[in-house]
Order: structure tokens, then C-alpha cells, then sequence
């Protein structure tokens, strides 16, 4: 792709070429048509462009990736007509060629014509399927990203850059070290299963934000609460460490949890209470190693909140040797775990 500058604006130009199942000879071919007289619509763009063989394949692609958006028709309905319509140029062809139809009724000079074709009257794709269309089609989005839904949360989260962490692998003084906390949000490109030598479930997801992708491992216990969210084309959140091999940066999950869209996120009050104090049972319990478990997902560097643990048992309190940048969703969590009423901030 390469930046130009359009009607005093600066936009991106994408080159055919690398679009799926669009050859050199294709676009040559669409180069020559439109530098003698410009495509007046969708359907003169068939009607010319079908005594080059074009195939559906071809056509199918161009529209997904939106390069027929200036038209000003939907990409739902080129869809649901293109293969008619091609059909039936390919078929006036094959007449001419066996000499089916009167010899003044096809020109060798292309002229543009008024559209008159009839489209479906359907509504355009959600951009979510468009994305993903210009995915399938390009290996980029044009219109979008499928976490701009999603960025009220992702702000207030404040993740870490998986390009980031992925050059940390290709250089030693990179910012991402082995075991390091992280926090990511994504959205799951692939999820591969695989069994354990006990024969438990986990999975290796790769997670995909708006720069690059990365692998996050997920073992059993992790994905029995958090499978139902690590699913192609679903936003999450996901806390782990860092970790590296021959084959580059991977993140080992701690936790998953679904991020919140726009439409539903609310953002958290302000609190400038800096010690969250949480009241267990006991200072060894199962109980006791969860919550620890929970509360360590969120440390950070630079997070300047102290954690203090009261046991009922003991009657005492016991400062963790942490600090963490706590959410409304690790509130929420532990209540849950613990009841409510049993997180409070001082």
C-alpha cells in the first residue's frame, strides 16, 4: 500500500495485487478498461470485464474488500447478484462466439452505461462481518477494527501492545521479560485444543489486537471457566505472564474474561482510596489461596494500591507484599468468591 493525497485529504491506497485470487492479469486487464472509458457502475464493471474470463472467485474478493464501495451499493447486495450476473455476460459470450447473435449487436469499444440493473432491497453487512470479510479477502481491515466497539473498556484497562512484547523476543533489551505480568485485549483469531497427558483440555489461542498477534496458552484449570469466551471473533481480557522459546513470545493465561462493548460499558468511579482490605476466613484455607491468586493477576508496575488481608480466624491483618491496579471486575470476582460486602476500599 502506499499514502497519497486525494482532494486535500490524505488517504491510503491498496494495491490490487495483494488482494485474494486477484492476478496480475486481472488487474491489467481492469487497468486497460478503465483507462478507456471509467466503469460507470457495478454491473458495466461485469458487462466489460466479463469478456476477460473473469471468475466469481475474482469478483467475490473485490467485493469483500470493499473496492466497489464508491459505487454506492451494498456490499450485501453485490453479493447476493454478482454470480447472476456474471453468469449472464459470460453467456452473451459464449453466444457471440458461436455466432448466435447479430454481428452489430457487440462493439469492440467500451462505453460506460447507465446502471439499470435491479438490486435485492437487503441491508448492508453489520461491520463486524465486513471486517471480517476484508480480512478473509485482504489479510487487513479498511473499515474499522472489531475492538473499536470495544474501546471504552480497553482505555480503562490501559493493556500492554502485543507488538511490543513480540519485538521484546527479537531484542534482548526489548521492554518484556520472561515471567513478566501482563495485561492484553484482543480478539481470538484461532483456538487449537489440545489434551493433556492426563487427558485434560487446554488450548493454545492466538490472540490478535489492532498491531499484531500472539499465542496465549491456556491450561486446564484456566480454560474450564474461561472456554466459553475464547471463541473466533470474541473481545476478551487477558491476564498472564510472558513467556519465550525458539519460536517467539508467548503468554501463559492466568484469566480471561469477556470485554465489554460500548453500548454496555459504564465507566468506574473515581476512587482515591489507595488500600484494598479483604476479609477471608483464614490465612491458609483454599479459600485464602484463590483470593491471593485473584488479587496477584492484577499487580503491576507502577500500581498504587496495598492490599490487606483480614482472617476472621485469627482476628488479624496481613499486608500483602504487592501493589495492584484493581478493576471493578476483580471486586466483582472476589465478592463472589467470598461474599459481598467483603471488599472495601480505605
Amino acid at each position: 500500500f502506499s499514502v497519497v493525497k486525494k482532494d486535500g485529504k490524505t488517504m491510503i491506497r491498496f494495491g490490487l495485487f495483494a488482494v485474494k485470487n486477484v492476478g496480475g492479469a486481472f488487474v491489467d486487464n481492469i487497468v486497460s478498461e478503465r483507462s478507456k472509458t471509467p466503469f460507470s457502475g457495478f454491473d458495466d464493471f461485469i458487462r466489460r470485464m466479463a469478456k476477460y474470463d473473469s471468475n466469481k472467485k475474482q469478483i467475490e474478493s473485490l467485493i469483500k474488500c470493499g473496492a466497489f464501495d464508491s459505487m454506492g451499493i451494498y456490499r450485501s447486495r453485490l453479493l447476493a447478484v454478482y454470480e447472476e450476473m456474471l453468469d449472464a455476460q459470460l453467456d452473451v459470450k459464449r453466444k457471440n462466439i458461436t455466432g448466435q447473435m447479430d454481428m452489430f449487436d457487440v462493439s469492440d469499444t467500451p462505453t460506460a452505461q447507465a446502471s439499470d440493473y435491479s438490486y435485492p432491497n437487503i441491508p448492508e453487512f453489520p461491520l463486524k462481518d465486513r471486517l471480517n470479510f476484508e480480512k478473509e479477502a485482504s489479510g487487513l481491515y479498511f473499515s474499522g477494527h472489531l475492538l473499536d466497539n470495544f474501546s471504552k473498556n480497553i482505555e480503562s484497562i490501559k493493556p500492554e501492545e502485543i507488538s511490543d512484547i513480540v519485538s521484546s523476543f527479537e531484542n534482548e533489551s526489548g521492554r518484556y521479560s520472561e515471567k513478566q505480568r501482563v495485561v492484553l485485549c484482543g480478539i481470538v483469531r484461532r483456538r487449537v485444543n489440545k489434551n493433556t497427558k492426563k487427558g485434560d483440555l487446554m488450548a493454545f489461542v492466538t490472540l490478535e489486537d489492532r498491531f499484531s498477534e500472539i499465542e496465549v496458552v491456556v491450561f486446564p484449570k484456566v480454560l474450564s471457566s474461561s472456554g466459553a469466551y475464547l471463541l473466533p471473533d470474541t473481545a476478551v481480557v487477558v491476564h498472564g505472564e510472558v513467556t519465550f522459546d525458539e519460536e517467539g513470545a508467548k503468554i501463559l493465561a492466568a484469566s480471561v474474561m469477556k470485554l465489554r462493548d460500548n453500548s454496555e460499558y459504564k465507566s468506574e468511579p473515581k476512587n482515591d482510596k489507595r488500600t484494598m482490605y479483604v476479609k477471608l476466613p483464614d490465612f491458609q484455607g483454599e479459600i485464602y489461596k484463590r483470593a491471593v491468586s485473584l488479587v496477584s493477576i492484577y499487580e503491576a508496575d507502577g500500581a498504587e494500591y496495598e492490599v490487606v488481608i483480614y482472617s476472621e480466624k485469627d482476628k488479624k491483618y496481613s499486608r500483602a507484599n504487592i501493589k495492584i491496579s484493581p478493576t471493578k471486575l476483580l471486586v466483582d470476582r472476589l465478592e463472589k468468591l467470598i461474599g459481598q460486602g467483603n471488599v472495601v476500599f480505605k
